[in-house]
């Protein structure tokens, strides 16, 4: 991270990096792990999460009105339109959703479901957002332990939430983990890509969203499982991306070395 985005004030906590650094976009996009950079709205003690009450007390409603008024959302969506090339704030109302995880026992109390709900009632009625749980343009992660309360949000989107692709036609690998799984190959216009077991095709058409000037192959051996990729190339395709499927073998390719 000091490296490549000449970060200070870097701390390691648990299973997290945070950090400060003035970086371009670019650069942040080039990381492998892009998808899990996050702009913190808040970072404190169990003790200070809800406000002046007690931890162990606190409601889901008071709880999400202490993450509704918190002073960080201002810089955090600044940040997030300009990592996402949206420039200044727009008219319209931004739709969003909330994702809660709890652990340890302080937050015991808690529903992690209805904290979520809770918190996007909160957040719509005093900044005027729109919750939506299918293709939200951000998300909201409020992360309670019993080492530190964290509210952020992922900086990268996905292509089809900026394309307004749609959804897919046919289930398979969850689209998130797909995205991730695209980004890590690090592609650059004129790749060709090959899946040799695309199964139903979503990291292909999760690549493809985002970099559409590459050439894209799947190949699978299951005819099922071609029909749903058939389906969800569409998507892709209708986006001006190249997708090829073919039937065969991942152990004998049916193409040349």
């Amino acid at each position: 991270l000091k490296e490549r985005l000449c970060a200070t004030r870097v701390q390691k906590a648990q299973c997290r990096i945070f950090f400060e650094a003035s970086a371009q976009p670019a650069t942040f996009r080039s990381l492998k792990s892009a998808e899990k950079v996050c702009a913190v709205v808040a970072r404190v003690a169990p003790s200070e999460a809800g406000g002046s009450s007690r931890s162990a007390e606190i409601s889901e409603e008071a709880m999400a009105k202490w993450v509704a008024q918190l002073d960080g959302w201002a810089s955090a969506i600044r940040t997030w339109r300009t990592f996402n090339g949206l420039g200044e704030e727009g008219d319209y109302s931004m739709t969003f959703k909330v994702t809660c995880r709890r652990a340890g026992t302080r937050f015991a109390h808690l529903a992690s479901q209805s904290l979520a709900v809770a918190v996007a009632s909160a957040l719509t009625d005093l900044l005027g957002w729109q919750a939506q749980v299918r293709r939200p343009e951000f998300e909201v992660r409020f992360l309670l332990s019993d080492a530190e309360v964290i509210v952020d949000i992922p900086l990268l989107i996905q292509a089809a939430v900026r394309t307004g692709g749609g959804e897919l036609a046919s289930a398979g690998l969850a689209a998130p983990v797909a995205w991730a799984l695209a980004r890590s190959a690090e592609l650059v216009p004129g790749d060709r890509v090959l899946d040799p077991m695309c199964g139903k095709a979503i990291v292909l058409v999760e690549a493809a969203l985002t970099w559409h000037t590459c050439e894209y192959l799947g190949l699978d051996l299951d005819v099922e499982q071609l029909r749903g990729a058939a389906c969800n190339t569409e998507l892709a395709i209708g986006s001006g991306a190249r997708i090829d499927l073919l039937r065969g073998d991942a152990c004998r390719l049916p193409l040349p070395d």
